[in-house]
């Protein structure tokens, strides 16, 4: 005679092994998704950083090419905030790191800044001062994305 009790115990468990098996690889393979595109945020990080103190460096970083193109410049730092401030807030939302969060909103500011305030129309000491806090906030982006 045939142990129902246990034929039943013995199915149920078995598919609720398989349930379990299939739930953690689901698992891991969201997890790493997820890994994955932290990992891209914060690389996209440290790339607006670069991109910043490389646009600013192609303009002032040699005297010979001093007045290049400002308005070029001022277009790109323009086009760079709202990136910056829209990647900083994929951050927030993904509830990522605060410091680098932090740091990418001051970059964005430091940004905005430098286009609103007329890179031409300043005197040497307050052009110095924009260079100073522009390429301070895109290396503290670089080093609180290294140190994490």
């Amino acid at each position: 005679m045939v142990d129902w009790p246990t034929v039943v115990a013995s199915v149920s468990l078995s598919a609720l092994g398989s349930l379990a098996v299939t739930e953690f690889q689901l698992r891991r393979e969201k997890s790493l998704e997820e890994s994955a595109e932290v990992e891209e945020w914060y690389g996209e990080c440290y790339s607006y950083a670069f991109q910043v103190r490389r646009d600013w460096n192609k303009n002032f970083g040699d005297v010979d090419t001093y007045e290049m193109n400002l308005s070029e410049l001022q277009s790109n730092l323009s086009l760079l905030e709202t990136q910056i401030t829209r990647h900083a807030s994929e951050g927030e939302r993904m509830d990522l790191d605060d410091d680098v969060i932090n740091k990418l909103d001051k970059l964005a500011e430091e940004c905005r800044e430098a286009t609103n305030r007329g890179l031409h129309n300043n005197s040497v000491e307050e052009f110095n001062e924009i260079e100073d806090d522009i390429l301070e906030a895109a290396r503290s982006v670089e080093r609180s994305v290294d140190n994490r």
